[in-house]
Parts: C-alpha cells; structure tokens; sequence
C-alpha cells in the first residue's frame, strides 16, 4: 500500500485532486502526527490490503467456478430478467451466453414443457415458485425444446439469493442436461420388458443372488413355473429347496 503524507490538512477546495490521487495513493494523512498514530494507521492500512487482496482472489476464484462450470448457470431478478449467463447455459439453450442476459429467462428461441408436450403453467415453473416460496426447488424435470435442434431433457435447480435484510433480490438456477440419463433409463425399461416377454414365451424363469446383500430376487415367471404365491419373499432355504437333491448339492 501507498500513503502520502501531506504537512497540511487537505483542503475541501481540493477534493478533485485528492480524488486523482486516491487512484495512486491508498491513504493521505496529515503531519504531523505521534509515531505511535502513524504506526496505528499504517498497521491498519496494512490489513486492509491484505483483506482487500483475500477477497479479491475469492471473487476471482467464484467468477472462475461460475464461468468453467460444467453445468448451465443464470442469475435471475424477481421479474424473470437474466443478468448473468455462463458459457454452458449458452450452449444448451443454443445461443452465445452474452444473447441470454437482458431477456426474461422464459422468452428465447426455446419452450419447458411437461413430458407429454405441454406447457408448463408459471405458477409451476420453479424459479416462480422459489420467488414466491422463498424455498428450494431441487430436481425438477422438464423437455427443452430448441427451435431447429433436438429436444432434451433437463434437470434444474434453483435457490434464492438473499440481501442482508432476508429479501430475495436474486434466484440462482443450475440446469443439467439429462437426456442421456432419460435414453438410457427407457432403454433398460425395453430390455426388461423384452426379458419378461421371451420368459413368457420360452416359459423359463431366472433368479439372482446379491453377495452384497444376501438377498434372492426371483423373476415373475419363476413364482408361476414353481407355482408360488408372489408374496412369497424368496431365502436361500425356500430357493434350494425347489431344486432336486443332486442339483440342490451343486448348487450349494
């Protein structure tokens, strides 16, 4: 830090220089003065520099983590401006980051609807529900659809920004792509529902035993070929004993 020392007070005539010279200098005291003041002061300018730096590099670290996030970020007002986009929200909402800022978040060349294709009420949007609540909101699912791209799948969440006076001024809303998630879920569901199919059809059954868990799962076709109530929960004793006594041997 840099203070001057002036032999004079500083005149109120002269508050445009002193206000030049603050872009130079940290501090201008007047002498003279006691050493023990002017060690007091200058300890003081000290720490505040040093507090000065320290925040300076946790702003810088905060607008590093916002910017390189992998995930989407915007900073919303309550009337639903964006004032703040990363360059992930961008490319998922399929337009330069700088495009989203100044717009209302639900006004683009994109629409969150509901799975079945349609729209999602205001009311249930989650960013007008934590303006309205003041609360959370956590994984909520919705269909992003582009114009002249694909739809996908999105995950959001969002938070309210409080001043020190506990009003929301702002709504922070974090959105992941989740499609892939969504087409691999719906591909397992397919290959389950084929695998019950073929049992049906080639009438065999299959069970499966967790070392994890010590647990048996038998399949639907197996309480039907073994004709066991479906309540029935399967146990390594009540599995064996379906087996005939040389296979049950092998088994075990």
């Amino acid at each position: 830090p840099v203070a001057l020392l002036t032999k004079n007070e500083v005149p109120t005539a002269t508050e445009s220089a002193e206000e030049a010279l603050s872009k130079y200098v940290d501090s201008i005291y007047s002498v003279p003065m006691s050493k023990a003041e002017l060690s007091i002061r200058v300890e003081n300018l000290l720490r505040m520099r040093e507090f000065s730096r320290e925040l300076n590099e946790e702003q810088q670290l905060t607008e590093l983590i916002f910017e390189s996030s992998p995930l989407a970020k915007l900073v919303v007002e309550p009337d639903g401006t964006v004032v703040r986009a990363n360059e992930r929200a961008g490319t998922l909402l399929d337009v330069e980051s700088t495009g989203v800022v100044g717009r209302p978040y639900d006004a683009g060349d994109w629409t969150a609807v509901r799975a079945d294709g349609t729209d999602i009420p205001p009311a249930e949007r989650p960013v007008t529900r934590v303006f309205e609540t003041g609360e959370s909101v956590y994984g909520y699912e919705f269909v992003l659809e582009r114009t002249g791209r694909d739809d996908i799948w999105v995950s959001a969440n969002v938070a309210p920004i409080r001043n020190e006076s506990g009003d929301i001024i702002y709504a922070v809303v974090v959105l992941e792509d989740i499609t892939l998630r969504h087409i691999q879920a719906k591909t397992l569901e397919q290959q389950v529902d084929l695998f019950k199919k073929s049992q049906d059809l080639a009438d065999v059954g299959a069970w499966e035993y967790s070392l994890q868990t010590a647990e048996f799962d038998w399949t639907r076709k197996v309480y039907h070929i073994l004709d066991v109530p479906s309540s029935v929960t399967p146990t390594l004793e009540t599995t064996f004993e379906q087996f005939v006594p040389d296979d049950r041997s092998v088994l075990e």
